[in-house]
């Protein structure tokens, strides 16, 4: 039986002086993966330490990934230190599914690992104490993203069609012009998110212990929701339908609001998709989309 090659990258990083990072802020390296079947819907793992994550999309068929050391930072953690790297330019690459394994090859300091395999990709980090800066633009087909950040980190995902989970250890989770579902959580920081519209079906959840929690929902979306907080405000301007324990109060702007210590369910639009909300300390908002 003839079986399919897998496809693997690693990028290398090169650590210089100071003054050459100066002077060269704006190189990074590049790598285009080409998937197995372009214009079909992929899977996207990303299995990363820390820094700051940026998720976009283009036009082209082709996943986009640049990567750069993040700015060495003066906290107590470790991460982000001793980072005075820079990484060289033109080194744009394509790679077709009968290459073997391609990396940019600059020096010795390996940086990440990106495998594709049947419109799957794998990007992981092989250095995990690391903190990177990575943008990855992805084609505007279907999209299944599962991202991981195990230490500090922002992660930002703009546009997305389909299914994405974000974990992340420590900082704020922002999806901007999603459609689809959305499963997000964080230790600590604010979850942002703004649907253009959703799956009916697939059920939602957001997480975060310590931070707000702000979603946008087209008008017209149907929803159960269980809120779950040990102290804060729910604020909504959709018409919420809660259980007989608890007070909805609408105010002089029309919004529905209620203070929970405990928990909540409420209906929008009659119900539909279930829909998971829990913090420990922070306030939770509910938006129509304008």
């Amino acid at each position: 039986m003839k079986t399919r090659p897998i496809k693997t990258w690693i990028i290398f990083i090169l650590a210089v002086f100071p003054a050459v990072l100066m002077a060269q802020s704006k190189n990074f390296d590049q790598l285009n993966v080409l998937l197995s079947s372009p214009g079909k819907p992929f899977k996207l793992n990303m299995n990363l330490a820390g820094g700051s994550v940026n998720i976009s999309t283009h036009e082209g068929k082709d996943l986009r990934i640049t990567a750069l050391p993040a700015p060495a930072t003066n906290d107590n953690t470790g991460m982000g230190k001793n980072q005075n790297v820079n990484i060289n330019t033109n080194t744009n690459v394509n790679v077709n599914v009968n290459s073997g394994p391609v990396g940019i090859n600059v020096n010795k300091g390996k940086l990440l690992r990106i495998t594709e395999n049947s419109n799957e990709v794998f990007i992981s980090q092989l250095k995990q104490k690391q903190m990177l800066n990575i943008e990855v633009s992805l084609p505007r087909n279907n999209t299944s993203l599962n991202l991981s950040l195990s230490e500090k980190g922002n992660v930002n995902v703009d546009g997305i069609t389909g299914e994405i989970v974000v974990n992340s250890a420590n900082g704020p989770v922002t999806l901007k012009n999603i459609s689809g579902s959305a499963m997000a959580t964080t230790v600590n920081g604010n979850i942002t998110a703004t649907f253009k519209y959703v799956n009916g079906k697939a059920p939602m959840a957001f997480s975060t212990l310590i931070g707000n929690i702000d979603l946008s929902f087209p008008t017209s979306a149907k929803a159960n929701f269980t809120i779950k907080s040990d102290q804060g405000i729910v604020s909504s301007d959709f018409n919420l339908a809660g259980d007989s324990k608890t007070k909805l109060i609408r105010n002089k702007n029309g919004w529905y609001q209620a203070k929970i210590a405990g928990s909540l369910i409420a209906k929008v639009n009659g119900g539909g998709q279930e829909i998971t909300i829990t913090n420990m300390q922070g306030d939770i908002y509910l938006h129509k989309r304008q």
